[in-house]
């Protein structure tokens, strides 16, 4: 509920920044809460994109992103080198997954 509110009140703070700010500079009009409320959303969705983690932000997920990673570098240490290979062959056909060129003169091999 804390969490609903310090949202809630965040928009209000983008509504008066924006009515404070913009319509002295551009001369735009005043919004609304709720115009506050979807410009926020649609600054989020161009500017960070659709994202339900946040990018590995925050203590939750990057403690569950350590653990992921911890798991699969153990899973790949364990992995001979022609097992790696095969995984490796499987991504590239499976998902266009291509390892980095190492230099800027193999462009085009």
């Amino acid at each position: 509920m804390l969490c609903l509110a310090g949202f809630g009140l965040f928009i209000w703070v983008f509504q008066y920044l924006w009515n404070w700010l913009i319509p002295g500079i551009i001369g735009w009009r005043a919004i609304t809460y709720w115009e506050a409320l979807g410009l926020f959303i649609l600054s989020k969705i161009l500017f960070k994109g659709i994202t339900w983690n946040n990018n590995g932000g925050g203590h939750w997920n990057k403690h569950w992103k350590a653990k992921w990673n911890a798991k699969w570098q153990g899973k790949w240490e364990a992995m001979t080198p022609e097992d790696r290979e095969r995984f490796k062959l499987k991504m590239r056909e499976k998902c266009g997954w291509q390892e980095p060129k190492s230099g800027p003169n193999e462009a085009n091999d």
